[in-house]
């Protein structure tokens, strides 16, 4: 009858437009994670400060360290066009951040215990986070002892989760061949 071919062309075209619609969301997705991927890897997250030390002292302390750093002292210089005796730290944020070190403040005046430092380029973050390496990836700021791990994106983290559960699984295990067993994961750190 011609409602049934009507219905099934309508029906044709309605799978056309979600195939199209599926293939440019899967493309979005692919697209959205690079984007992850590029900003996530130009950042540090250092963490391990006090809730009662501002975001300001904590910004101050980390470009006063960033400016003890060889790399940064030779980079600033050239790029301020000054000795490295006149770089400050208001030099160091615009020139190596792409924006001042983000801090989460809460009502009752104590702030996140993290603080997140975006870098402008990834060689710049890899020198900051290897400048950590001499010691065990933790340096006294304000004193407290802090440490710093490299940003990833959220979709590597969720693959993280159920191999880091598996790993702590064999680790606790209490059968004797799995005293002597060692479990490595084997993806890209993007460090």
């Amino acid at each position: 009858s011609e409602a049934a071919m009507k219905f099934e062309v309508a029906i044709t075209a309605l799978d056309q437009t979600l195939f199209h619609t599926q293939k440019h969301l899967n493309w979005l997705s692919q697209d959205a994670r690079q984007w992850q991927f590029e900003v996530a890897r130009k950042m540090c997250v250092v963490h391990g400060f006090t809730k009662d030390i501002t975001p300001e002292a904590r910004a101050d302390a980390l470009l006063d360290y960033m400016g003890t750093l060889d790399h940064f002292q030779k980079k600033g210089s050239y790029l301020c066009n000054c000795s490295r005796d006149h770089l400050r730290n208001n030099d160091y944020l615009t020139n190596f951040f792409q924006c001042a070190p983000q801090t989460a403040q809460y009502p009752d005046g104590n702030c996140s215990t993290v603080t997140v430092l975006s870098f402008k380029d990834f060689d710049d973050r890899q020198k900051f986070y290897k400048s950590f390496a001499d010691s065990q990836r933790r340096h006294k700021f304000l004193n407290c002892w802090v440490s710093i791990t490299p940003s990833s994106p959220r979709f590597v983290r969720k693959l993280e989760s159920p191999l880091k559960a598996l790993v702590a699984a064999l680790s606790s295990s209490t059968n004797p061949k799995m005293a002597r067993a060692e479990a490595t994961i084997l993806w890209p750190t993007y460090t």
